[in-house]
């Protein structure tokens, strides 16, 4: 769907419309705190019909790029540096070194992953810090998978 925009601002995506005007406005052409109910047309005077939120809300397709770079973040890219770090040192560990390769490590990962995906589905484009990894004990997620 492609966006309506104002009639006034080109470059705004149009909030409201009116149907006797035929004429499509955003938000800062029309004062829609001064009642209860509808706003009101500048020019004629009828109430406005909405036009929705759908051209306000970016679909997640053209976010896909950025989605894409997280994991070249600063956050993500320390977080990847410790497991490399973590898993290191613990092959070095005789016995209690081949547990932490194979069930620690996994799991904080996948909980990283589900943080990060947990925070894209919010709508923050963010990746998680180590220390809400650490913070967040809730591992439930992962067991279940």
């Amino acid at each position: 769907m492609s966006a309506i925009d104002c009639k006034y601002h080109s470059e705004t995506p149009a909030r409201w419309r009116c149907d006797t005007c035929h004429t499509n406005m955003c938000s800062s052409c029309v004062n829609d705190q001064a009642d209860a109910d509808a706003p009101r047309c500048v020019m004629c005077g009828e109430p406005l019909a909405d036009n929705g939120l759908e051209d306000f809300i970016p679909p997640f397709w053209a976010k896909m790029p950025l989605f894409f770079s997280l994991p070249l973040t600063l956050p993500a890219l320390s977080f990847i540096a410790l497991m490399l770090i973590a898993g290191n040192i613990a092959l070095y560990l005789p016995f209690i070194g081949i547990l932490i390769v194979l069930f620690v490590l996994p799991t904080v990962f996948l909980k990283y992953a589900y943080l990060l995906l947990e925070n894209v589905s919010d709508g923050r484009m963010l990746a998680p810090s180590v220390s809400d990894v650490l913070r967040d004990n809730d591992y439930s997620i992962v067991y279940k998978h």
